[in-house]
């Protein structure tokens, strides 16, 4: 299995519970992303403040890829982040995979 992630490789971990995927979601500073964008540590910060907190609610939804549009398609979901934390310049996720196809 291949995963892409951002920034590294992503650490899989299955088990009886499920499916997880850690790894890297965002980073202040250089290098650039896969994007080729840099963000600051304020607007990074920010909006990692933001995930944070619908993380801890319980509905910090992803989908694999970039959507156009802001949010997530409830067709599209395909994980549940279940925690981030900041390690350096960069945040890094632990992620459930979803088993079913959309919500």
């Amino acid at each position: 299995m291949i995963l892409l992630f951002e920034y590294s490789n992503a650490k899989v971990e299955t088990n009886k519970k499920g499916c997880y995927v850690e790894g890297c979601i965002a980073r202040a500073g250089l290098p650039p992303n896969r994007n080729n964008r840099v963000y600051g540590e304020s607007v990074l910060s920010e909006a990692m403040e933001e995930l944070h907190e619908k993380v801890k609610n319980g509905n910090a939804y992803g989908s694999l890829g970039h959507d156009p549009n802001p949010g997530v398609p409830h067709h599209s979901i395909s994980h549940l982040i279940q925690s981030i934390k900041k390690v350096g310049n960069e945040y890094h996720s632990r992620a459930c995979i979803s088993s079913f196809n959309g919500a």
